[in-house]
């Protein structure tokens, strides 16, 4: 086109840019590569930013699918674990104990903040809403042996048990409740245990002023407390080696240096203070208290 080198870097850079050809026509050749400059370096910073922007998200998208498909495949492996549904205040204690003790867990929330709480501290964790089928049975139901109904209302706790009883009719299902018209609805819906925190406060508080050494010592002995002491419960599941001794043969409290406190049978019936000659059989449950040490060694050797 007989154009200089100037004006032809000039053309191809405003025509490069889709800048268009609106500059004055009166510029000099310093202009025109002042512009020129300027052009590309506009052109080479949006496409810095525009690059940098999809890089984040999509690389964000693919973090959070890869990690979803590896919790997915840890719930799909799970058997026998417990299903919190609900990760509030209770919820939160509920899930450290059950760890604490390496129980299973696979928790349900509703809340992104909680969701991502829960992660955090290293728990399964499905965001969505736990009354609906689809997401229990993601948590997987039909092979967990308990289900932990902590949710805001007792309407969304009561059609939580009914829905769980209904997929897995061999479900613990334990639930909050938080009035006493709510628990007879929970039983008739299925409910194994109900339980209410603002009595249990209630109780706790009374006692604190009624029977303050009784409290003292039941904080000493629970999870929470500072003491070496704690209650426990240890079930003889099919297959133990306990079943068909008597409680003085099996020797638990001499081994373990155990005070034995209750014999549950397996009809229901709790026996305190056992009899030394009282025979174990599959699904009775021993209630001890012992060193948090030797109940440790104690469901290492005999629990399931």
């Amino acid at each position: 086109m007989d154009l200089s080198y100037v004006d032809a870097i000039y053309y191809a850079t405003i025509s490069f840019s889709t800048v268009g050809y609106g500059a004055p026509e009166n510029m000099d050749d310093a202009n025109k590569l002042v512009l020129s400059l300027l052009l590309l370096l506009g052109v080479a910073t949006t496409a810095y930013t525009v690059t940098k922007f999809f890089t984040f998200v999509i690389e964000g998208e693919i973090n959070q699918f890869i990690g979803h498909r590896k919790m997915m495949k840890a719930i799909e492996a799970l058997k026998g674990h417990t299903i919190i549904c609900g990760l509030g205040r209770i919820g939160n204690v509920v899930a450290e104990q059950l760890t604490h003790r390496g129980v299973d867990v696979v928790i349900i929330e509703g809340d992104e903040k909680n969701v991502e709480e829960g992660i955090q501290h290293g728990y399964l964790v499905l965001a969505g809403d736990a009354t609906q089928e689809e997401i229990l049975q993601k948590a997987g139901i039909e092979r967990a042996a308990c289900l932990v109904a902590t949710l805001p209302s007792d309407a969304e706790v009561v059609f939580l048990t009914l829905t769980g009883r209904f997929m897995n009719p061999t479900l613990r299902i334990v639930a909050r409740a938080s009035s006493e018209s709510s628990i007879l609805k929970l039983k008739r819906a299925g409910a194994d245990v109900m339980v209410m925190p603002t009595a249990i406060g209630g109780l706790r508080m009374s006692q604190a002023i009624l029977s303050p050494s009784v409290l003292e010592l039941f904080e000493f002995l629970g999870e929470r407390g500072d003491g070496k002491l704690k209650v426990d419960e240890l079930a003889v599941h099919g297959g133990s080696d306990l079943i068909g001794k008597t409680i003085h043969d099996s020797r638990l409290d001499s081994e373990f240096d155990l005070i034995m406190i209750a014999h549950r049978k397996r009809t229901g019936s709790i026996q305190f203070k056992p009899d030394p000659q009282s025979t174990l059989e599959k699904g009775d449950t021993l209630v001890v208290l012992g060193t948090k040490e030797k109940l440790n060694m104690l469901h290492q050797l005999h629990g399931a």
